[in-house]
């Protein structure tokens, strides 16, 4: 029961580590812009594949996934300033602006790749036998990048001058103009990093499960569910609401939930238990669970 229990446990903090690094990126946009990238999905998509098609033609897989990041972070900054940048206080705008992306990006995506599924091929095949409990190198290097790229982001926010910025930018956009603050590029930075983390979170699963160019939409669901549970635009909220969710998910799914009738839910069950506990968070705190919207 232990080693099943831990099993569960190392298996449910890998998935988490996805959401968390999927809902950074939604709640780091939406507090610079109070706007949600729906095409962010799409960044995690593109991510695994550009990491795939780099592999396949020789590139080193630990050459593979930053790259591809540069590549999506590249895209990302490009959509900001073409096509989202003015729509940045137009909420109906930005939504039909941002799923014309979603639909753009799925078709260029399917046109280029297919709609068959893939996987990245990592030189990461081993496992460690901690117990009984399987800790693969993949899941390790997911949890080991993730915790990284946490630490990275935190330092950024917090001790660099572009950081105190985006936290100057997402309080308030006027004051922090008025003070000097370029507005303009540290919204850009704040699309450019969410992208990275998209991108690599994509790269990273993509060779753990197969992924196809219909991956976004379900990733960008539960990016969404992140960042709502944990408050929209504050990043240690979403930090908490992905490994909340993760967890939720996994062991919901692996002992199942008996309910009044003797009608139990298992692993198929595993997307309605999310939002369960979604809607739960969400009537219980509206705010999410931190109620204040922050960067850091």
């Amino acid at each position: 029961m232990a080693v099943t229990f831990l099993q569960q446990l190392i298996n449910g903090l890998a998935i988490s580590t996805v959401y968390v690094l999927i809902g950074l990126g939604v709640s780091l946009v939406f507090g610079l812009t109070r706007m949600i990238n729906f095409a962010h999905g799409q960044f995690v998509v593109l991510g695994a594949f550009i990491a795939y098609s780099l592999v396949r033609s020789g590139l080193s897989f630990w050459l593979a996934v930053p790259l591809a990041a540069l590549a999506v972070a590249a895209l990302a900054y490009v959509m900001d300033r073409a096509i989202l940048r003015g729509s940045i206080d137009q909420p109906v705008n930005g939504f039909i602006v941002s799923m014309g992306a979603v639909i753009v990006l799925q078709t260029l995506t399917v046109l280029t790749w297919s709609a068959e599924a893939f996987r990245v091929q990592s030189p990461l095949t081993g496992a460690w036998n901690v117990g009984g409990v399987i800790v693969t190198e993949e899941r390790a290097l997911l949890l080991a990048a993730t915790a990284a790229l946490v630490a990275g982001l935190y330092v950024l926010l917090n001790r660099t001058d572009l950081g105190r910025s985006m936290r100057a930018v997402a309080e308030n956009r006027t004051a922090a103009a008025l003070m000097g603050i370029n507005v303009s590029r540290t919204i850009s930075a704040g699309f450019v990093l969410s992208a990275v983390l998209a991108s690599v979170a994509g790269s990273l699963l993509g060779a753990i499960f197969p992924f196809s160019a219909y991956w976004g939409t379900a990733f960008l669901i539960k990016g969404l569910a992140v960042a709502l549970m944990g408050g929209l635009g504050n990043i240690p909220g979403a930090l908490v609401a992905g490994v909340v969710l993760g967890l939720t998910e996994t062991f919901a799914s692996s002992y199942g939930v008996t309910l009044p009738g003797g009608i139990k839910l298992g692993a198929e069950w595993r997307d309605g238990f999310a939002f369960v506990l979604m809607v739960a968070i969400l009537l219980w705190r509206p705010e999410g669970l931190f109620s204040r919207s922050r960067t850091a």
